[in-house]
């Protein structure tokens, strides 16, 4: 099935939510029942608990991964300023999987540099991971170091978007020299 943009690359996605009390979680899939499914069994309790008793939704879909990916970027944000809500997401949203972070040629500075900051605590902590051998899932080096470079590639994505933002020796930090 070729997604509405006409790419042949794009799959249409489905935008969801789950919610319980006050508790809400914003997905984005392929399978959004699929997933649900998978929610019951999250290792994180609010979410598993979410799944497991709440309401499960499809709000929008199927759409063009793309503008989802946008939509769903945007859901997260107005949820986690709203102070009657608990969003259950831990990410920022809009994240299309492991290779697609198309939400970042969307970000405004200050969302960047939010982004930023948070990468670069999570690189500093797989750094940690690696001089230990492992990390607290049992990951190997070299899984360590691919969350690393994944990490690295989108703190570049946002450098070359806002130069400005660049730190003094940043050649030197991106690349270990």
């Amino acid at each position: 099935m070729v997604c509405e943009c006409g790419n042949e690359n794009c799959k249409p996605r489905y935008i969801y939510e789950i919610t319980y009390g006050k508790s809400i979680y914003v997905g984005l899939g392929v399978n959004p029942q699929g997933r649900f499914a998978s929610h019951k069994r999250s290792k994180d309790k609010a979410i598993a608990n979410a799944a497991k008793r709440g309401k499960f939704a499809i709000t929008q879909g199927p759409i063009c991964e793309y503008q989802a990916a946008k939509i769903e970027y945007e859901t997260v944000e107005r949820y986690r300023n709203d102070p009657t809500r608990k969003l259950l997401n831990r990410d920022q949203g809009g994240s299309l999987g492991n290779d697609k972070s198309v939400f970042l040629q969307e970000l405004d500075k200050k969302s960047s540099i939010r982004f930023l900051n948070k990468n670069k605590l999570q690189i500093a902590g797989f750094e940690q991971d690696l001089k230990n051998g492992k990390d607290k899932y049992g990951r190997s080096p070299t899984a360590i170091m691919e969350s690393i470079a994944y990490r690295r590639a989108h703190i570049e994505d946002v450098y070359v978007r806002y130069p400005d933002l660049r730190p003094k020796g940043f050649l030197r930090w991106m690349f270990g020299l």
